[in-house]
């Protein structure tokens, strides 16, 4: 619901001004939301390399070659993102969409409760 109400109000905020603006405005969002994840998967892989928890069976090769592709592909995020924000406002923006879902996740995660069978 928080959630619904979030996007809503965000919806209705490009609005106010010309419509060819809010719809460029929409966009830029969207399309720094998506390198924000391009950002978070690679972090995530250099967690795993370093923690070892999917690697117990595994060479050790297999781990050093997946953290050097994590950390190749965490430059390339980077690269990606840099040359892709034109505007700082809006890339905070797009972050923070991301920044309230990780706020929220925790909060819904505790208002779940599954059914005993």
């Amino acid at each position: 619901m928080l959630t619904c109400l979030a996007s809503q109000f965000f919806i209705c905020s490009t609005l106010s001004g010309d419509i060819a603006v809010a719809y460029d405005f929409v966009v830029k969002v969207s399309t720094l939301a998506f390198l924000i994840q391009y950002f978070i998967s690679p972090i995530f892989q250099l967690k795993l390399v370093f923690s070892g928890s999917t690697y117990e069976n595994s060479k050790p090769i297999k781990r050093i070659v997946d953290g050097v592709i994590a950390i190749l592909a965490l430059g390339y995020s980077l690269w990606i993102m840099k040359s892709g924000t034109e505007n700082l406002t809006i890339f905070l923006l797009s972050a923070g969409l991301f920044l309230m879902g990780f706020l929220l996740y925790p909060l819904m995660k505790k208002q779940t409760v599954l059914p005993k069978d």
